[in-house]
């Protein structure tokens, strides 16, 4: 009667109906995204869903003045952040944006950079990814 596609998300419905508490808040968790937090004190920076691409790619690896090499993600939001120091274009590693520094709200573990359009067309976070992980709150 029905099609092997209605079969397969009549039975997807039923299992969910059947999973326990802890895995529906799992689900519930996904959707909202997964909390990423500092790696240092676990305070919670930002959230999987946050991700976004930033000149077509969403990781980006660079390297500073001195040598040292980042590997940044790319996130809309980072609530768990705090910005420091003033706007900059000097050695920025995304043509057009002024960055500053962001650190942990919490411990002030330097997490990253912001950068804010210097033609008003947006703002996002990049974040070291190893000064993440993925955790609960």
């Amino acid at each position: 009667m029905f099609g092997p596609e209605i079969h397969a998300l009549l039975r997807f419905d039923s299992q969910y109906e059947n999973l326990s508490q802890a895995d529906q808040e799992c689900l519930e968790e996904e959707d909202k995204g997964r909390a990423l937090l500092c790696a240092a004190c676990r305070h919670l920076v930002t959230r999987s869903n946050e991700k976004i691409d930033v000149h077509g790619k969403h990781t980006h690896v660079f390297f500073n003045p001195a040598g040292i090499v980042f590997e940044l993600g790319c996130f809309r939001a980072a609530p768990g952040c705090t910005l420091w120091g003033r706007p900059t274009l000097e050695f920025t590693w995304f043509d057009g944006y002024a960055w500053r520094v962001c650190l942990c709200s919490r411990c002030r573990t330097h997490m990253g950079w912001h950068y804010a359009s210097v033609h008003g067309s947006g703002e996002f976070y990049g974040l070291i990814l190893s000064h993440l992980i993925a955790g609960q709150e």
